[in-house]
């Protein structure tokens, strides 16, 4: 259904030219929805001037366009004093910015959130390559006695060191059962056969290198005991 144009009252408003052309049409609000596809409580909006209960202008200006295409009247005049005169529904349109303001105004929460889990991850990455390599290094190992390039007549020694609490001490690769002393003192006795003999102190936690000290004691039977130069 297509209406011959009128000519349009360009001091009316753009809702009172629709409803007077669909009054002159003897159309009703829900006759003409159905031909326009447009919901009757829109339409009705439309010829009040009531802008506030449209969904946003670009809705408005397609309403206008195909209602007023719909009763014969000039859109694109309709659609100017509507343009013109839409300063006195401003209140009831949404109000928009430039799309720079709005980028300035959330560039920079951005920009320090990714900093701080930037930073973030660097400390944990850090912190977990520390963990990582104090897993795997070797522990602390320190041999009191014997000296090195011992000689002796005796037919056993003592050793005594100190390592850390939560390593394992092995004298010639077999473990001491526990440290003597709190702190990491171990001592234990170690027999020695006639002639040169090379011990092998070393310390390992679960996961890491293995710390490794030698010993040489020189048993001499029957003559003075010197030192080894």
């Amino acid at each position: 259904m297509k209406f011959v144009s009128h000519q349009i009252n360009t001091f009316a408003t753009p809702g009172e030219q629709l409803k007077r052309a669909r009054e002159k049409a003897k159309l009703s609000l829900g006759e003409v929805s159905r031909h326009i596809n447009i919901p009757t409580k829109y339409l009705e909006a439309l010829e009040k001037d009531q802008y506030k209960s449209l969904p946003g202008a670009i809705y408005i200006k397609n309403f206008l366009k195909i209602y007023a295409d719909f009763l014969g009247l000039d859109k694109e005049n309709l659609l100017k004093i509507y343009e013109v005169r839409s300063g006195v529904w401003s209140q009831s349109l949404p109000i928009t910015f430039p799309y720079q303001t709005h980028r300035r105004l959330n560039i920079a929460p951005h920009f320090i959130k990714k900093v701080f889990l930037t930073i973030a991850l660097i400390l944990a990455l850090g912190y977990l390559i520390l963990g990582v390599k104090g897993i795997l290094a070797s522990p602390n190992l320190t041999i009191i006695s014997p000296a090195d390039d011992l000689i002796t007549q005796e037919p056993s020694i003592k050793v005594i060191g100190w390592a850390d609490e939560d390593s394992s001490v092995m004298i010639n690769d077999e473990v001491i059962e526990e440290f003597s002393t709190p702190g990491g003192i171990f001592e234990e006795k170690v027999l020695l056969r006639p002639g040169l003999n090379v011990i092998k102190i070393s310390a390992k936690k679960s996961y890491s290198r293995e710390r490794v000290i030698w010993r040489k004691v020189m048993v001499i039977e029957g003559q003075q005991v010197t030192s080894l130069k």
